[in-house]
Protein backbone atom coordinates (compact mmCIF):
# COMPACT_ATOMS: atom_id res chain seq x y z
CA UNK A 1 0.00 0.00 0.00
CA UNK A 2 0.99 3.04 -1.09
CA UNK A 3 1.33 6.10 1.31
CA UNK A 4 0.47 9.67 0.47
CA UNK A 5 3.94 10.76 0.07
CA UNK A 6 4.83 8.12 -2.42
CA UNK A 7 1.98 9.15 -4.34
CA UNK A 8 3.39 12.69 -4.36
CA UNK A 9 6.91 12.19 -4.85
CA UNK A 10 5.59 9.54 -7.96
CA UNK A 11 3.46 12.11 -9.56
CA UNK A 12 5.89 15.03 -8.97
CA UNK A 13 8.33 12.43 -11.02
CA UNK A 14 5.92 11.90 -13.88
CA UNK A 15 5.51 15.80 -14.53
CA UNK A 16 7.44 17.28 -17.30
CA UNK A 17 10.13 19.98 -16.54
CA UNK A 18 7.74 23.28 -17.67
CA UNK A 19 4.64 21.70 -15.91
CA UNK A 20 7.23 21.38 -12.52
CA UNK A 21 8.47 25.13 -12.75
CA UNK A 22 4.65 26.32 -13.72
CA UNK A 23 3.70 24.64 -10.38
CA UNK A 24 6.33 25.92 -8.10
CA UNK A 25 6.08 29.38 -10.13
CA UNK A 26 2.39 29.53 -8.56
CA UNK A 27 3.63 28.25 -5.21
CA UNK A 28 6.07 31.30 -5.29
CA UNK A 29 3.56 33.14 -6.28
CA UNK A 30 0.67 31.89 -3.49
CA UNK A 31 3.64 32.57 -0.87
CA UNK A 32 4.25 36.08 -2.00
CA UNK A 33 1.01 37.06 -1.69
CA UNK A 34 0.04 35.15 1.92
CA UNK A 35 3.18 36.96 2.88
CA UNK A 36 1.97 40.26 1.54
CA UNK A 37 -1.14 40.04 3.11
CA UNK A 38 0.03 39.09 6.42
CA UNK A 39 2.39 42.03 6.61
CA UNK A 40 -0.22 44.45 4.88
CA UNK A 41 -2.65 43.56 7.43
CA UNK A 42 -0.08 44.28 10.33
CA UNK A 43 1.44 47.47 9.07
CA UNK A 44 -2.49 48.73 8.46
CA UNK A 45 -2.95 47.77 12.12
CA UNK A 46 0.25 49.72 13.31
CA UNK A 47 -0.67 53.03 11.42
CA UNK A 48 -3.74 53.16 12.69
CA UNK A 49 -2.41 53.04 16.31
CA UNK A 50 -0.02 55.61 15.54
CA UNK A 51 -2.79 57.76 14.92
CA UNK A 52 -4.84 56.89 18.00
CA UNK A 53 -1.80 57.08 20.04
CA UNK A 54 -0.99 60.84 18.63
CA UNK A 55 -4.82 61.75 19.26
CA UNK A 56 -4.69 60.51 22.70
CA UNK A 57 -1.66 61.90 23.53
CA UNK A 58 -3.14 65.32 22.08
CA UNK A 59 -6.26 64.92 24.70
CA UNK A 60 -3.78 64.17 28.01
CA UNK A 61 -1.98 67.41 27.19
CA UNK A 62 -5.42 69.36 26.88
CA UNK A 63 -6.69 67.47 30.02
CA UNK A 64 -3.39 68.09 31.78
CA UNK A 65 -3.74 71.56 31.11
CA UNK A 66 -7.25 71.71 32.15
CA UNK A 67 -6.66 70.29 35.89
CA UNK A 68 -4.89 73.61 36.84
CA UNK A 69 -8.59 75.22 36.43
CA UNK A 70 -10.38 71.89 37.69
CA UNK A 71 -8.10 72.63 40.82
CA UNK A 72 -9.30 76.63 40.76
CA UNK A 73 -12.85 75.02 41.00
CA UNK A 74 -13.03 72.89 43.86
CA UNK A 75 -15.42 74.62 46.83
CA UNK A 76 -15.30 78.34 45.52
CA UNK A 77 -18.69 78.72 44.86
CA UNK A 78 -20.11 82.13 47.01
CA UNK A 79 -23.33 82.76 47.55
CA UNK A 80 -24.25 84.42 44.47
CA UNK A 81 -27.61 82.62 43.63
CA UNK A 82 -29.68 85.09 41.32
CA UNK A 83 -32.95 84.09 42.61
CA UNK A 84 -35.16 86.38 40.66
CA UNK A 85 -34.47 84.71 37.16
CA UNK A 86 -36.43 81.74 35.46
CA UNK A 87 -34.39 78.47 35.11
CA UNK A 88 -33.96 78.80 31.52
CA UNK A 89 -33.09 82.75 31.36
CA UNK A 90 -30.63 81.97 34.57
CA UNK A 91 -28.57 79.42 32.20
CA UNK A 92 -28.62 81.73 29.62
CA UNK A 93 -27.19 84.58 31.77
CA UNK A 94 -23.97 82.46 33.11
CA UNK A 95 -23.71 81.61 29.53
CA UNK A 96 -23.98 85.09 28.32
CA UNK A 97 -21.12 86.26 30.98
CA UNK A 98 -18.81 83.28 30.45
CA UNK A 99 -18.35 84.15 26.36
CA UNK A 100 -20.35 81.40 25.13
CA UNK A 101 -22.95 81.23 22.02
CA UNK A 102 -25.85 79.24 22.83
CA UNK A 103 -28.57 77.53 20.93
CA UNK A 104 -31.75 76.95 22.62
CA UNK A 105 -32.45 75.95 25.77
CA UNK A 106 -34.53 72.95 26.12
CA UNK A 107 -35.94 72.23 29.10
CA UNK A 108 -38.53 69.05 30.54
CA UNK A 109 -39.52 69.34 34.31
CA UNK A 110 -36.38 69.50 36.09
CA UNK A 111 -34.17 68.82 33.14
CA UNK A 112 -32.37 71.78 30.81
CA UNK A 113 -29.92 70.52 28.00
CA UNK A 114 -28.02 73.68 25.93
CA UNK A 115 -25.91 73.58 23.07
CA UNK A 116 -22.76 75.69 23.94
CA UNK A 117 -19.91 76.89 21.93
CA UNK A 118 -16.79 79.23 22.45
CA UNK A 119 -12.85 80.01 21.30
CA UNK A 120 -11.83 78.57 24.75
CA UNK A 121 -12.94 75.29 26.75
CA UNK A 122 -12.20 76.89 29.90
CA UNK A 123 -14.98 78.83 29.57
CA UNK A 124 -17.63 76.25 29.10
CA UNK A 125 -15.83 74.84 32.33
CA UNK A 126 -16.60 78.06 34.12
CA UNK A 127 -20.06 77.84 33.05
CA UNK A 128 -20.36 74.53 34.25
CA UNK A 129 -18.95 75.42 37.58
CA UNK A 130 -21.29 78.73 37.91
CA UNK A 131 -24.33 76.39 36.96
CA UNK A 132 -23.66 74.14 39.79
CA UNK A 133 -23.12 76.77 42.50
CA UNK A 134 -26.73 77.94 40.96
CA UNK A 135 -28.39 74.68 42.07
CA UNK A 136 -28.28 72.82 38.71
CA UNK A 137 -26.47 69.13 38.81
CA UNK A 138 -24.81 68.06 35.76
CA UNK A 139 -26.14 64.88 34.26
CA UNK A 140 -24.39 64.91 31.10
CA UNK A 141 -21.64 66.45 29.35
CA UNK A 142 -19.81 66.58 26.23
CA UNK A 143 -17.10 69.41 24.48
CA UNK A 144 -15.87 68.72 21.17
CA UNK A 145 -12.63 70.77 19.96
CA UNK A 146 -13.00 71.54 16.11
CA UNK A 147 -9.82 69.81 14.42
CA UNK A 148 -9.30 73.25 11.93
CA UNK A 149 -9.37 75.46 14.77
CA UNK A 150 -9.43 76.17 18.87
CA UNK A 151 -13.18 76.52 18.55
CA UNK A 152 -15.56 74.45 21.30
CA UNK A 153 -18.65 73.32 21.34
CA UNK A 154 -20.49 71.37 23.66
CA UNK A 155 -23.70 69.73 24.88
CA UNK A 156 -24.66 70.29 28.21
CA UNK A 157 -27.27 68.66 30.13
CA UNK A 158 -28.18 69.57 33.70
CA UNK A 159 -31.29 69.21 36.34
CA UNK A 160 -32.31 71.29 38.60
CA UNK A 161 -32.89 70.91 42.34
CA UNK A 162 -34.91 73.62 44.88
Amino acid sequence: MRTLRDKIVHSWGTLQHREKVIILAGFSVLAATAVYLVFASAWSVRTTLLQEKTALLAEQNWMQEQSTLAGQLLNNCRDNQILALGQNELLDLLATRNLLQTGTISSSGTSYSLQVESADGNNILRFIHQSACQGFILTSVQIDKAESSDHYSGQVEFRHEG
